[in-house]
């Protein structure tokens, strides 16, 4: 099939498919990309925390904000590049499309370079920032060590993954991660157990992992896969679309990049009031956390392409619509794990490690920062729905709200009231400020589709 009929029947897909299906098509991938995503960290931790013991899961934990950090720039490239990419199409400006990728991708692979050799040189100052204590250092710098290695790899197929499925090729978006995730998990085994390389056994499992993913990507656009296609010309910066791309993905760097920020003062704050055990409990928390909100974030990427698209057409009625399925359904789905985790506890600490008083501190705080899952359907779907559609800056207001406005001032007195558990008590109090800030933002912009529709009719 040629490139043209590929970009018309994805215009016509995003076009004329009826909305749930057309949902539930690009989701379910998204879906399974992202909750693979979550199971990189996750395939980690267990391991580890068997294999090494507290210690371990520690060094991961205090590693897990640059990783967040990284992945928020990406992201940033990724999902502006990839709304930017939906909008064109939309409006039939392929040219501009594939210019887009080109000038994303000189991005992402220079800025990955150049952070790795940053964090390579100055790993042990890092560590310290983040919290690390002195037992739990060697094991954090061995695994940011070599982990680091793979970011040039990892910043290529993290923004080609978003481009991907910004075109409407969910599957094979999920199919590069699905493979990835399961070479992950045959070498962690080889490289923690048979061979004895500890927490050094992880990072090499990843980064090789990371490798294929960018080699396969890089070949589905060089054999003419994709509806874009890379040309020499394209991959020359041009500056009003690096700032395009950069302005609209910015929410979502400033989103995750604040997750980043807030992992480091929680770990420090862990630290003094609770010690190593503290922090080590965190690291498993967080990576139960990641697999229960990633789905969300897989229903806000199947639902941005359609939204991108709809509204460059000036399909409004439609635009409308995939937000408020979007919406119930990150919302169900957010209630399954609240269910999980609340009903068995223990049983889900316990993947992770047998230590009884890691289990036991775990399980305790997990029940405060999870109480409010059922929240960020609307949370993720809000601050989705403004970068889809090209405003910068309320999804940038929402990007912030729950940590800058809320969590950070929460935390600077709730630990002085309430030692360890003010802490914990934190999330759900910035949870639930956040939720009422979304909805007075998201209720307008919904009334704002209707108009226009009617004004259309």
């Amino acid at each position: 099939m040629s490139k043209t009929n590929k970009t018309q029947q994805r215009q016509h897909l995003l076009s004329n498919e009826s909305i749930g299906r057309l949902l539930l098509k690009l989701s379910a991938p998204a879906i399974i990309g992202m909750l693979v995503q979550a199971f990189y960290n996750i395939i980690d931790t267990v391991f580890i925390g068997h294999a090494v013991g507290t210690l371990g899961i520690g060094g991961l934990s205090i590693v897990f904000p640059l990783q967040i950090f990284i992945f928020a720039i990406m992201q940033m490239i990724g999902v502006g590049a990839a709304a930017l990419i939906s909008i064109s199409l939309g409006s039939k400006e392929l040219g501009k499309a594939e210019q887009v990728l080109g000038n994303a991708l000189v991005i992402a692979v220079v800025t990955g370079t150049i952070l790795a050799i940053l964090g390579i040189v100055f790993s042990k100052p890092i560590l310290q920032l983040f919290g690390a204590t002195p037992s739990i250092m060697p094991y954090a710098n061995r695994f940011m060590q070599i982990v680091l290695i793979g970011l040039p790899f990892t910043s290529f197929a993290s923004t080609t993954n978003n481009i991907v499925r910004a075109e409407g090729n969910a599957k094979t978006a999920m199919l590069v991660m699905i493979i990835s995730a399961l070479i992950n998990t045959v070498l962690d085994p080889i490289f923690i157990f048979w061979l004895h390389m500890g927490v050094r056994g992880a990072a090499t499992a990843t980064v090789i992992a990371q490798v294929f993913a960018a080699v396969y990507l890089y070949i589905y656009f060089a054999r003419g896969k994709s509806a874009l296609s890379f040309s020499k010309c394209n991959f020359r910066l041009k500056l009003n679309l690096c700032r395009e791309i950069i302005s609209i993905g910015f929410p979502t760097f400033i989103r995750v990049g604040i997750g980043s920020l807030s992992v480091i003062i929680v770990n420090n704050l862990l630290g003094f009031y609770g010690g190593d055990i503290s922090i080590a409990a965190y690291g498993i928390i967080n990576r139960v956390m990641q697999v229960s909100f990633m789905p969300i974030f897989g229903v806000a990427q199947g639902m941005q392409p359609i939204l991108g698209f709809s509204y460059g057409a000036k399909k409004f009625a439609r635009a409308k619509e995939v937000v408020i399925k979007a919406l119930i359904a990150g919302t169900i789905i957010a209630i399954i794990p609240f269910i999980i985790i609340f009903t068995g506890t223990k049983m889900v600490m316990m993947i992770f490690t047998t230590d009884p008083q890691l289990i036991a501190h775990a399980s305790h705080a997990i029940l405060f920062v999870a109480a409010t899952l059922p929240l960020l359907g609307l949370q993720v779907t809000g601050s989705s729905l403004f970068q889809s559609i090209g405003k910068a800056k309320p999804a940038f207001v929402l990007s912030i709200s729950r940590r800058v406005l809320f969590f950070f001032p929460l935390l600077l007195f709730m630990p002085k009231l309430f030692h360890l558990n003010g802490i914990w008590i934190s999330f759900p109090i910035a949870d639930c400020c956040s939720f009422f800030v979304t909805m007075a933002m998201f209720i307008p912009q919904m009334r704002k589709f209707r108009l226009q529709y009617r004004q259309q009719s």
